[in-house]
């Protein structure tokens, strides 16, 4: 694999460990305030088989599927992965939880910083093989989380 792709691969598990860690010592500190909710809820059993993983910003696309022997890159080359990074970034998505939840209208989706959102993560798991994706926004100014929501 390309030193690049590696690179670009270990920037994005620290982020989502960033999140994850930073998120819950927020809701540790929370106290006795809502529950925080899975950011990926995967019932036993159940795992990720494939992440496409998008940056909106360089337009650059890497697709990693889950086989027998391991996890698989297959765009933009194909070759194998690096199974601990890619098992990394999975266990940062179905670890991760949300600080807070709330409803917005459509069009104030842009102030979060959707509307050219970071990243773009494509997941299938083994119970749902149709892709779901989870969009990366902005950060926000006054805890340093991503703001994060899934398409749709």
């Amino acid at each position: 694999m390309k030193l690049s792709k590696t690179l670009f691969l270990v920037f994005l598990l620290a982020g989502l460990l960033t999140y994850y860690f930073w998120t819950g010592k927020s809701s540790q500190n929370a106290g006795a305030g809502p529950a925080s909710v899975k950011l990926l809820s995967l019932a036993p059993g159940n795992f990720i088989t494939a992440l496409e993983i998008e940056n909106e910003i360089s337009k650059e696309r890497m697709t990693l599927v889950r086989e027998e022997g391991g996890w698989r890159l297959e765009s933009p080359v194909n070759d194998p992965a690096e199974n601990f990074l890619v098992e990394g970034m999975a266990s940062a998505l179905t670890m991760s939880q949300t600080a807070r939840r709330f409803t917005v209208e459509d069009e104030q989706w842009k102030e979060f910083g959707f509307d050219e959102a970071r990243f773009r993560i494509g997941i299938e798991t083994k119970d749902l093989p149709q892709r779901r994706t989870l969009l990366l926004g902005g950060v926000s100014p006054v805890s340093r989380m991503v703001y994060a929501r899934w398409e749709g």
